[in-house]
């Protein structure tokens, strides 16, 4: 690229938001505040939408149709192998199990701060499913944690950078700290654990920089790269840039 600055813009995809929908507001932005800059672009969907956007170079772009193809293959599998299970509870249901479980004690949430799901949806009959699902009932597809953690054995990674707590070095990976995580919904073929496992494999992702809020999200990721048979990046995170009230 010669001497001329450059910067490199991932558009992660979005089955809700094409990744360069995205990516084509971002540059907008970053080549009126960087005159000069060249913009290298890599990540999913219809790199056509960047148009006439000067300045931008795409790199090694996967189309919607090979992504959501290799999200079902990947769903399909972990079903298969009895990893999956629907639930139908909405999020308004669900923050009332928890409250209850509350109301005996602490009930366990996840990094993010949300309460785990109860898992009550685990006691229903594969028939009872079916008939919900066919019935238009909205769900979600979760992994079922404890037998997939029981699948994958004990997982690592090596932190190249540093974690909130200046975690470094080798890190063990605790994915049940999430609970039974959402890998997709009935109107929404993936989620962002499973797209971002899924895209970093098949775009051919070494690396892996981005900040402490998703440091501990590696434990789910590195257990599904283990699921999945997937290749593990190497992984980097870093402080955040916050304002003064630390948002």
């Amino acid at each position: 690229m010669g001497n001329e600055p450059v910067v490199l813009l991932i558009a992660a995809h979005s089955p809700r938001r094409k990744g360069l929908d995205f990516a084509s507001e971002v540059l907008t932005e970053l080549r009126s505040q960087l005159p000069g800059v060249t913009f290298l672009v890599i990540g999913g969907g219809d790199p056509g939408l960047l148009g006439g956007q000067a300045g931008a170079k795409i790199l090694g772009w996967v189309p919607d149709e090979l992504l959501l193809d290799a999200y079902r293959a990947a769903l399909t599998r972990l079903q298969n192998e009895g990893l999956v299970y629907p639930s139908f509870e909405s999020r308004a249901e669900i923050a009332r199990l928890a409250a209850q479980r509350e109301a005996n004690g602490l009930w366990p949430r996840d990094p993010d701060g949300a309460p785990l799901y109860p898992g009550t949806a685990k006691s229903l009959s594969p028939s009872e499913r079916a008939q919900l699902i066919e019935s238009g009932v909205p769900y979600a597809l979760r992994l079922d944690m404890a037998a997939a953690r029981v699948r994958a054995g004990e997982l690592a990674w090596t932190e190249q950078g540093e974690g909130p707590n200046g975690e470094t070095g080798m890190v063990t990976a605790q994915p049940q700290a999430w609970g039974d995580v959402i890998l997709a919904r009935k109107e929404t073929p993936t989620s962002y654990h499973l797209s971002v496992v899924i895209d970093d494999a098949l775009q051919g992702v070494t690396d892996v920089v981005r900040g402490h809020d998703l440091f501990w999200s590696t434990s789910v990721h590195r257990l599904l790269q283990k699921l999945l048979d997937l290749r593990e990046p190497a992984y980097r995170h870093h402080r955040l840039v916050l304002d003064a009230a630390g948002q």
